[in-house]
């Protein structure tokens, strides 16, 4: 009879444990989602945020300048495409920062 508590003891014992762990996991996942949530939300809003913005402002300069000043808007087209394809790159990049775990 001895044994037999003994045993339970140790099998509520070992669950208590194991209680314990799934707790500390539960907490640490909760953790790690609201830091990935923290970093894509500033990498979307100070990186690409940021590009787009400028590429809005470039895009509205380039559309007067189409009229007043051709030359200039043909260059200023160039510069749009080139900021196009960094904003494109930087999505990429945060895709597959996601899809791969990293940091």
């Amino acid at each position: 009879m001895l044994q037999e508590i003994a045993r339970q003891t140790a099998v509520a014992a070992h669950t208590v444990r194991l209680h314990r762990e799934l707790r500390q996991t539960r907490q640490q996942l909760v953790t790690a989602q609201a830091e990935e949530r923290r970093r894509v939300s500033r990498a979307l809003g100070d990186g690409l945020g940021a590009q787009l913005a400028a590429l809005l402002i470039q895009a509205d300069t380039t559309r007067q300048n189409l009229q007043t000043n051709p030359d200039t808007a043909v260059a200023e087209i160039q510069s749009l495409k080139t900021g196009t394809r960094t904003a494109v790159q930087t999505v990429r990049a945060l895709v597959q920062s996601l899809e791969n775990g990293n940091r």
